[in-house]
């Protein structure tokens, strides 16, 4: 229940902010309404479309593909049985075709569920890491984080792209019909709106992410597997930034992914959305001792 009132929460936010942000436009570009009712219709598309189709846009951003039981007979097989543990339906699956190894969750509800795993990480897992990372997704699934961190997500989007609008409009603005004080508005929003949207990510998925490895390890009966596979991929995302290689992630979706793609640059470890991994691995590590730590 908490996460769903999070998720209507962040929706009506959604409209609101993008509603406010349209009416400070409107008046800093002369005030007839206009601007202001695009704005509103604007945010009513967005947040009705993220709700319904979340699953459906984040697999095109990826260019991932559903794949059926014949073609990933063993990714099937895992994933039918750690929901099973789960109690909750089985997911659809989803290959998306990115070197880096990760994997994300998405779908409004847990009957509407979708796991998906970059070909890199079928790559360097083995089958038991590969089930631990699994676990931890449906994790996501099973408590309802997938709508919530899909609409953070849009949410984080949006106010990068309203950032844009507000510097744009700062140049163009300036006519005698134009509200001073909205332009100034807009001016620091386009200086703050991005970070607006970073700290909601980090404040919504952080704690999660804990949650969902301790949903994996039950799920999957194996905490040290998840820790290695935890372990694998951050050393990869980190090595990868150390040679100046950029992740091709979506800045804005680094929340849905298990691993937090861009870790390693200087800036996406101070604002990222995941809690540390040393940190992670070892709770997971405690969890398999049979020290209870979640």
């Amino acid at each position: 229940m908490g996460n769903q009132f999070k998720t209507y929460f962040l929706m009506v936010a959604l409209i609101a902010i993008i509603t406010g942000f349209g009416a400070i436009v409107d008046s800093a570009l002369g005030g007839n309404h206009v601007i202001l009712f695009a704005f509103f219709l604007f945010s009513l598309i967005s947040t009705w479309v993220t709700y319904w189709y979340a699953d459906t846009i984040v697999l095109k951003m990826y260019r991932g593909k559903i794949v059926s039981r014949e073609e990933e007979p063993e990714l099937h097989e895992i994933v039918e049985r750690l929901a099973a543990n789960a109690h909750i339906p089985m997911p659809r699956i989803a290959i998306v075709p990115m070197a880096e190894p990760n994997a994300f969750a998405t779908g409004r509800n847990p009957q509407h569920g979708l796991v998906a795993c970059t070909t890199g990480i079928l790559n360097i897992l083995d089958k038991q890491e590969l089930a631990g990372v699994l676990g931890h997704e449906i994790g996501h699934i099973k408590h309802r984080d997938t709508l919530l961190q899909t609409i953070a997500a849009t949410l984080t989007g949006i106010l990068g792209m309203l950032a844009s609008v507000a510097k744009w409009g700062t140049i163009f603005g300036d006519n005698r019909n134009s509200n001073p004080i909205a332009l100034v508005v807009m001016l620091i929003g386009a200086i703050l709106l991005p970070f607006v949207g970073m700290l909601i990510s980090m404040a919504i998925s952080r704690s999660r992410e804990y949650l969902a490895d301790s949903a994996g390890a039950e799920f999957s009966r194996d905490p040290n597997s998840l820790a290695r596979a935890l372990q694998k991929m951050e050393n990869m995302a980190t090595a990868s930034a150390q040679h100046g290689l950029k992740s091709n992630a979506i800045q804005g979706t680094e929340a849905m992914f298990i691993i937090n793609p861009f870790a390693g640059a200087s800036l996406a470890s101070l604002f990222s959305t995941h809690p540390p991994t040393e940190k992670r691995i070892a709770r997971l590590q405690q969890m398999a001792m049979g020290r209870q730590v979640f």
